[in-house]
């Protein structure tokens, strides 16, 4: 009704909403994270460069992101797909 200038036939924006915020957590992404019989797991690369599959307990995700409370280390890299 051109009671702001700002704003015009067209315009689209994109807005996020932050929920929750956690700092210091243990974070992979969530397709690295794979669901049998109630039991999350991982498959974590060894040291001679296989992957064993390892049981983990997840806490808060987001749509990328799943945080680890117990199960890996920092450091440890995990693969995103079945092994």
């Amino acid at each position: 009704n051109g009671e702001d200038s700002r704003f015009r036939p067209g315009m689209t924006c994109q807005v996020a909403i932050v929920s929750q915020s956690l700092e210091e957590v243990l974070t992979v992404p969530l397709q690295s994270v794979f669901h049998e019989d109630s039991t999350d797991y991982c498959f974590v690369r060894t040291a001679l460069g296989g992957y064993e599959r390892r049981t983990v307990e997840i806490g808060a995700q987001n749509e990328d992101y799943v945080q680890i409370t117990s199960g890996l280390s920092a450091g440890e890299r995990v693969s995103l797909v079945m092994q």
